[in-house]
């Protein structure tokens, strides 16, 4: 008899980037914006196709900073296939099954060179 294995919030496989996309997103800053060279956290919801549902600043942040990182990441970011999705072994047959899943990571927003 094969023990259960409890499940957990924690995918076997966690999200990976796609190729030619950096840990850290550099978002180009542009002329429509007077954003000062930053980085940040962002917390990320991917689907399970890989797409970028939800994200929410760095709580650190203060509240006007959110907003306005929040409206930026959201215009770059959100609704966008960036990842290949999490996954889990599937007990019964042995197959990796997408996953939605939760990630942290770095943007960076600097101006244009």
């Amino acid at each position: 008899m094969v023990p259960y294995k409890q499940k957990t919030d924690i995918p076997d496989n966690a999200p990976q980037i796609q190729e030619n996309i950096s840990q850290t997103f550099v978002i180009p800053a542009s002329q429509e914006n007077d954003f000062q060279p930053v980085e940040f956290q962002v917390f990320l919801t991917i689907d399970e196709q890989g797409n970028v549902e939800e994200l929410f600043i760095d709580p650190s942040a203060t509240e006007q900073e959110r907003e306005k990182y929040q409206t930026y990441v959201d215009q770059n970011l959100k609704n966008k296939k960036l990842f290949y999705p999490a996954t889990d072994l599937d007990p019964i047959t042995g197959k990796l099954k997408p996953r939605k899943s939760n990630l942290l990571i770095r943007v960076k927003i600097q101006p244009d060179s």
